[in-house]
């Protein structure tokens, strides 16, 4: 879907949908929609997890059998985050028009807008604990980056005041963090190269950037097999 639109998100357009026009969050919005854009993130699989640690079978089972629009309606909390950011982004009454043919469109829609991808919860239960390691991990080595980080280096890169940055759609503001990256790496390498390193490859600072590329703590199972599979087995 994010090829589709991405000419209008970096530009701060509103994309056309059927139930209207959809307007882009901009930075000074996030504080007031972030925990209904993570609720929206959270899929089926999620919310079943949200309740493994409890054991109710019952409770659990009832979840599977439910479709993910039908949790949603139950569920108040998740409910109103659906609620507010419909109303926000489209107009108001506007998530009464979602039904189970278009749910997984307009989420799409709402988290490629706002730069949030989908996690994935891994089936099996050991795979899914090592990825949750993998995180926490990257997050202690100080991988992990925040809206501050993201902010105060659009700053100090470009030049431009914080109060400029409020008015950035949230797409343009992770789109430009991503290409000062870029552009560092860049820079970079070009001064290796000049200094005779060898092996060094120089890509353009201005290709595409893909904000929604795997993160590399993922891990398959054929993967996780092979690197854990003879420890756990006691082999």
């Amino acid at each position: 879907m994010i090829d589709e639109i991405k000419e209008q998100l970096i530009l701060g357009l509103p994309i056309e949908t059927e139930l209207g026009m959809c307007n882009q969050l901009k930075v000074r919005d996030l504080i007031y929609f972030n925990k209904d854009l993570r609720a929206i993130s959270l899929n089926k699989d999620h919310i079943i997890r949200s309740f493994a640690d409890a054991k109710d079978k019952e409770i659990i089972d009832y979840i599977k059998s439910r479709s993910l629009l039908q949790i949603i309606h139950e569920v108040d909390d998740i409910k109103n985050s659906y609620i507010n950011v419909f109303n926000k982004m489209f107009r108001e009454d506007a998530f009464y028009e979602v039904n189970e043919d278009n749910l997984d469109f307009y989420r799409e829609l709402l988290l490629s807008m706002n730069c949030i991808k989908e996690e994935k919860i891994n089936p099996n239960p050991e795979i899914q604990a090592a990825i949750e390691r993998s995180k926490r991990v990257n997050a202690d080595e100080g991988e992990s980056v925040d809206l501050s980080c993201m902010v105060s280096s659009i700053v100090v890169a470009c030049g431009i005041p914080y109060s400029d940055i409020l008015e950035l759609t949230l797409y343009q503001m992770h789109m430009t963090f991503s290409r000062i990256g870029q552009f560092k790496d860049f820079d970079t390498t070009v001064v290796l190269a000049s200094a005779g390193a060898d092996k060094v490859k120089i890509e353009s600072w201005s290709k595409d950037v893909n904000l929604f590329k795997e993160d590399k703590h993922a891990v398959s199972e054929s993967q996780f097999n092979n690197s854990f599979g003879k420890i756990l087995s006691g082999s």
